[in-house]
């Protein structure tokens, strides 16, 4: 995995802060994309800080075209991608469905559903 190139999705977090961790031992991390949760991040960011280089962190998971400015990123940098890591998720508590707001599905499909078809689509047109 030397020299391979990867973008991570909530790497603030779970699964997705593992591989923020752990992957920059064998591969360039172009960008670690999460959102609001700035101290979890940067302590993701400091166990990792002694790896191979990686660009900025990008912050929000949201519409196409921030997703595309990652990918374009990623590739003015590195010149491609290997590794796509797309983590992110949106999740809450409710005790029924009853209790979910439409406020609330929007967020989930807007980060679940969306934010991964539209990063991993730019990804694919590299």
């Amino acid at each position: 995995m030397n020299g391979k190139v990867a973008i991570i999705t909530g790497a603030d977090s779970g699964i997705g802060r593992s591989a923020a961790i752990l992957l920059p031992r064998k591969a360039r991390i172009s960008a670690i994309v999460y959102l609001d949760e700035h101290e979890d991040a940067e302590k993701a960011l400091a166990e990792s800080k002694n790896w191979p280089p990686r660009h900025p962190i990008l912050r929000d998971l949201a519409g196409a075209g921030f997703l595309r400015g990652v990918v374009q990123r990623t590739i003015n940098a590195f010149g491609h991608i290997d590794i796509l890591v797309n983590n992110a998720g949106e999740q809450g508590e409710v005790s029924g469905v009853e209790d979910l707001e439409p406020e609330h599905v929007e967020k989930i499909f807007r980060t679940n559903i969306f934010g991964f078809f539209y990063l991993t689509k730019a990804t694919l047109r590299i």
